[in-house]
């Protein structure tokens, strides 16, 4: 950061941020300004984004110091208590610069071509107190740096203790090895929970039948036109009469589709049999709980009025209300207090504790630990009692969607909430990418640190459910899918989904073309709907994770394409089977960068650049949109476009020779193609599908890309750059 901003030009930035961004907030008056530096406007950021701390440029060191030597540098002992209350310090001293938190900030907004980052201080934050003292000087030559806070290894730690440990969990010496400890010879066993039962019983679980009639259940939601398809219905009945079921849903399927209408299910079940049923929804994101829980609420407004239930969405206490949270009045929203549990909180607990009703609560996984322990007041729980309280017999049905994408550790805060002969639903895709983990798992015990859906599927043996129809893509992506490993039954709703174009794809250079850009009618080629699948292979080997050329590949592409994109897909069927209209109103700037396209990248600072690019080319359009429409593969998974744009930049051989095991993993490739609904675009060089990696399983994952490339795409031409 060069130099902080103030009065004139302060004001000036915030109102052209207020202008760009959506993230800036209604109250800017408390944020600080700051100009970028020209080589970090690449910077790696999505506002609003936490966990991050400033130290002068000048001083590297800074934010390892001890905080409370710095001030007894310049300040006695009996001079720093009163010193801290002028200047209104609310921290603590004990502990360096970075975890006491006085130069703690959060990333409000940020525009990457004016140079501009407004940054929101944390509640410890004293500029003032550093500079006046002559401390530190945060006014320029500023690094901003991340920190890395973790609120999870505590939590699990106590819920472990919690669930302690039963007959059924046998002690395993590769973990022990693995974690540098001895097994005990001898131990009290823990009595028997229902976690301990999904942890160490999953296949007695899975083969255990619930009494439960779900012949109305399924009359009702066929009689309100919640029709599925036949393998969403047989996952449906297996979700309802089994106490673990494991639902394959690959993308597009309707995975949130089915657990909607297996929640509807068990309610009206329960309605039927006069009942009480707790229901939790729980996921590692709010985005997915929120796909499951807005879409059940919506169905039992509309469809079941005399069916409702409490249902309750659970929120941090920093966080604010979901988007579209109006649109549910059904919904409870309940943020967690900062020292006090609200009124609504306690209900929910005694609501819970006394089961007499039925309850629908939606939160992810560390806000599920936090309604566990959360008291009138907060401090007054410690020691054996917040053990004790990590573990509460609350909810008679589990559902765990995305468990692909949950560890096995973060998934005990939500099954250590089970109440006595709970029944488990988990739904995910192994296929797509799992946990990001910074470390690599210890050999052979991969699926006892992976995804909690691994560790079901594969170490504990349990048979997933698939859905097998999908309704996002074409037959060509699809068909390309299965390479993957996906079921051989899956295909095609709409196999003839394609690209509408509104009028003829210029042959000469358009009068409006960017200057910055390279014209050539080859852009065209890859805007052909009657290609569903294309590549651009060419030969750099010195690009690196950055590259300039793809970025400017991609703004030409989306230039072409912008206000020539209809609405609707052609070829794309409703639900009773009928082809929908075709359209002749092409999408507006909103629709264009949230459903038309999209572009994904391995690497961040391709992810930056491209941003950045797209920014240049399209001065007018909402920077905060076009970012959103650009993102790194696992932060653009569960998402959708039109179209595609796969970019991997890389092109020297020995970074690629690095990175090989991350470029070339099965998982991430196919989570870049079935993000696509009618067309995939990848740019890639040559470099990078010839490359031949030593490690076997690297190399047989590599298959996919080379499959893309080589078989799928094998019908080549040259292309003229000019």
């Amino acid at each position: 950061l060069k130099r902080r901003l103030y009065g004139d030009e302060r004001t000036k930035a915030l109102e052209h941020l207020r202008r760009a961004s959506t993230t800036l907030g209604k109250d800017p008056e408390n944020l600080i300004v700051y100009e970028l530096s020209d080589d970090s406007r690449d910077f790696n950021v999505r506002p609003p984004q936490m966990g991050f701390v400033l130290t002068p440029k000048s001083n590297p060191g800074f934010l390892n110091s001890n905080f409370y030597a710095l001030l007894s540098q310049i300040l006695t002992a009996d001079e720093i208590k009163p010193t801290l209350k002028d200047y209104e310090w609310q921290g603590d001293t004990r502990g360096s610069v970075a975890k006491v938190g006085v130069t703690e900030v959060a990333v409000q907004a940020m525009d990457r071509v004016a140079g501009w980052i407004a940054l929101k201080p944390g509640r410890s934050f004293n500029a003032r107190l550093l500079e006046e003292l002559n401390i530190a000087d945060l006014a320029s030559d500023v690094m901003l740096d991340p920190v890395s806070n973790d609120f999870l290894s505590t939590k699990i730690d106590k819920t472990l203790k919690a669930i302690g440990w039963p007959e059924s969990a046998q002690a395993d010496s590769k973990t022990a090895r693995a974690l540098g400890i001895r097994l005990p010879k001898d131990y009290e066993p823990s009595l028997k929970s229902p976690a301990a039962e999904f942890l160490w019983e999953a296949k007695k679980l899975a083969s255990t039948d619930l009494v439960r009639d779900t012949g109305k259940a399924r009359a009702a939601l066929t009689d309100a036109g919640e029709g599925l398809n036949l393998s969403q219905w047989a996952a449906w009945e297996a979700a309802l009469t089994r106490r673990l079921t494991l639902i394959w849903g690959p993308p597009g399927t309707g995975k949130s589709q089915t657990l909607r209408a297996v929640i509807a299910g068990a309610i009206i079940a329960a309605k039927e049999a006069g009942q009480p049923l707790r229901i939790l929804v729980s996921s590692h994101t709010y985005n997915a709980v929120d796909n499951v829980l807005f879409a059940t609420e919506k169905l039992l407004r509309e469809k079941f009025p005399k069916q409702k239930c409490r249902i309750y969405r659970l929120q941090g206490e920093h966080g604010t209300p979901p988007e579209g949270l109006e649109n549910h009045p059904d919904i409870t929203f309940v943020p967690f207090g900062t020292t006090q549990a609200p009124p609504a909180l306690l209900e929910l607990q005694a609501t819970l504790e006394t089961s007499s009703e039925i309850v629908l609560v939606g939160a992810p996984s560390q806000q599920i630990y936090n309604l566990g322990i959360a008291t009138k007041n907060k401090t007054k729980i410690s020691g054996k009692a917040l053990i004790a309280a990590t573990k509460r017999p609350w909810f008679d049905l589990v559902i765990i969607d995305e468990a692909s994408q949950l560890d096995v550790a973060e998934s005990i805060l939500i099954v250590s909430k089970a109440a006595e002969g709970a029944a488990f639903i988990l739904a995910g895709d192994d296929l797509q990418l799992p946990p990001i983990h910074q470390a690599t798992a210890p050999e052979g015990l991969e699926y006892l640190v992976g995804s909690v859906y691994s560790y079901v599927r594969h170490l504990q043996g349990i048979e997933p459910m698939p859905l097998q129809t999908n309704y996002r893509s074409n037959s060509t992506l699809v068909d390309f899918f299965r390479r993957a490993g996906y079921d051989a039954g899956l295909e095609a709703y709409s196999p003839d989904l394609r690209l509408r174009l509104l009028g003829e794809l210029p042959a000469e250079r358009p009068e409006d073309w960017p200057e910055s850009l390279i014209w050539t009618p080859d852009w065209c080629r890859f805007l052909d709907p009657t290609a569903p699948a294309s590549c651009f292979v060419y030969v750099d080997e010195l690009a690196s994770q950055a590259n300039d050329f793809e970025a400017d590949a991609i703004a030409a592409i989306l230039y072409l394409l912008y206000g020539r994109l209809a609405n609707q897909l052609d070829g794309e069927r409703d639900r009773s089977g009928n082809i929908k209209p075709s359209s002749d109103v092409p999408y507006d700037q909103k629709g264009f960068w949230e459903s038309a396209v999209g572009v994904v990248t391995p690497h961040k600072a391709q992810m930056a650049r491209v941003v950045r690019r797209l920014q240049e080319v399209f001065p007018e359009h909402e920077k905060s949109a076009i970012w959103q429409a650009v993102d790194t593969v696992e932060r653009f998974q569960g998402q959708q476009r039109d179209v595609i744009i796969a970019s991997f930049g890389l092109g020297d051989p020995d970074l690629i020779q690095a990175e090989d095991e991350f470029l070339f993993n099965l998982n991430r490739f196919n989570v870049m193609a079935s993000r696509a609904r009618a067309k995939l675009i990848v740019l890639t060089t040559r470099s990078l599908v010839d490359h031949v990696a030593d490690d076997a399983q690297v190399l047989e994952h590599s298959r996919l890309i080379k499959s893309y490339v080589d078989t799928l795409c094998k019908h080549s031409a040259s292309f003229d750059l000019g």
